[in-house]
Order: C-alpha cells, then sequence, then structure tokens
C-alpha cells in the first residue's frame, strides 16, 4: 500500500482495490518516475511549496492518475498529493493540458515519463 495517507481518516486503511493499477504501475513507480524527470522528491509533491518544477510534477502526476490509470480525482488529490482538494486536481490537469499544447518541452518531457512507466 502507498505510504501516502489520507488527512482526516486517523489511521484508517484504504481499501486495495480503490485504486487498480494499469499495466503494473504502482503509485510509487509514477511518482517516482515523474519526480527524477522533473528534479524533485516525492516528499515535495505531497509539500506545500509551490515552485515551478513541483507544480509540474503535480501536474503531470495529476494527469496521468487520472487520464491513464483512471483514478477519481478526490482520490489523487488526498492520497497521492497530500490532502489537497478535487479542485486542485481539475486545475492541475487544465493546466497539463494547455502547457502539453503550446510547449514542445513540457510535451518532450511528459513523453519521455510515459515512454518509462510504459502507460
Amino acid at each position: 500500500m502507498s505510504p501516502y495517507v489520507m488527512p482526516g481518516l486517523r489511521g484508517a486503511k484504504i481499501p486495495v482495490n480503490v485504486f487498480k493499477p494499469m499495466k503494473g504501475c504502482s503509485i510509487d513507480e509514477i511518482v517516482k518516475v515523474v519526480c527524477d524527470e522533473c528534479s524533485t522528491t516525492p516528499e515535495a509533491i505531497v509539500g506545500k511549496r509551490r515552485n515551478r518544477y513541483i507544480v509540474e510534477a503535480r501536474q503531470i502526476i495529476s494527469f496521468i492518475m487520472v487520464k491513464k490509470v483512471r483514478c477519481t480525482l478526490v482520490y489523487v488529490g488526498k492520497v497521492v498529493l497530500g490532502g489537497r482538494d478535487h479542485t486542485t486536481v481539475i486545475h492541475c490537469i487544465r493546466n497539463f493540458e494547455n502547457l502539453y499544447e503550446t510547449e514542445k518541452g513540457y510535451r518532450d518531457k511528459v513523453e519521455r515519463i510515459l515512454n518509462r512507466l510504459s502507460v
């Protein structure tokens, strides 16, 4: 199970069937690959800082988890991104799609990540 916690549940365990990885990708693997590519750490992803490189990593993780792995917005916000609201995940995905369409360097980075994950 993922080391990420869901605030407010007071140590309750998250059911295993909430997250069904595609093609052998786990949350930890996705976060690790994105953090490696974006030069950040998993701790920074769940933290409160909003540096550009951390925000980019969160956007990419949000997109992969929602659009490719088919996790819910609430799950991604609470568990993967450290207690954020589902509307934050929606905002991340919208920003991701805008950057993906307009910036070639960003698009290349995302393609490298998706190739490493085989998603």
